[in-house]
C-alpha cells in the first residue's frame, strides 16, 4: 500500500505584474497556517519516505516549513518544475519515477492539479483544497506506476482554516 499526503502550498503574496507568479513568496498568515497543519500532521506520527515539491518559491517555502517541523532530512526532498502549472497526468509521470521501496510521500503542489488529484483519489468531487490544506489518501498498490488506476481511499484531511 502507498500513502500520499497531498498539500497545497501556503498562502502567497497576491499576484503582481512586478513579480512572476513562479516567484511569489508566502505571507505571514500562510506561514502560520502551514505550521499548524504540519504540527497537526506530526501529531499523527506519519512515516514520510519522500517529499516531492514544485520548484515555485511558494511551494519551496511551504516545504521548508515541513522540513523544520519534522526535522526532516533534505536529502529526501525532490523539487520538480513539472509540478508548476501541472495537470494530473504530469503528476502521474512523476510518480512513475519513484522507487517502489518508497511507500509514503508528501506532495506539495498547486491548484488545480492538487485539488483534482484529491478529488480523484478520495472519490469526492466536492473537495476544494485551499492554501495549506492537506488530504491523505491510501492507494492499494505496491507499484507507483499503477497509482493512477489503483483502488484508493480517503484517509483524513487537515483544513488549515479550521485549526
Amino acid at each position: 500500500m502507498k500513502n500520499i499526503y497531498l498539500v497545497r502550498h501556503a498562502k502567497a503574496e497576491p499576484q503582481d505584474y512586478n513579480i512572476s507568479d513562479f516567484d511569489r513568496k508566502l505571507i505571514d498568515i500562510g506561514i502560520l497556517r502551514s505550521k499548524k497543519v504540519f504540527e497537526k500532521l506530526k501529531s499523527k506520527n506519519p512515516k514520510i519516505d519522500l517529499v516531492i515539491s514544485s520548484s515555485a518559491i511558494r511551494t519551496i517555502m511551504t516545504t521548508e516549513i515541513f522540513i523544520k517541523t519534522f526535522k526532516y532530512d533534505k536529502k529526501n526532498v525532490m523539487y520538480k518544475k513539472e509540478l508548476y502549472n501541472s495537470e494530473i497526468e504530469d503528476i502521474f509521470e512523476i510518480f512513475k519515477e519513484i522507487n517502489n521501496n518508497v511507500n509514503n510521500i508528501l506532495l506539495v503542489g498547486h491548484n488545480p492539479a492538487i485539488t483534482n488529484l484529491a478529488k480523484l483519489y478520495s472519490n469526492n468531487a466536492s473537495i476544494i483544497m485551499k492554501t495549506s490544506d492537506l488530504v491523505s489518501v491510501k492507494i492499494l498498490t505496491e507499484n507507483w506506476i499503477d497509482v493512477n488506476k489503483s483502488n484508493t481511499s480517503f484517509d483524513f484531511d487537515i483544513i488549515a482554516k479550521e485549526i
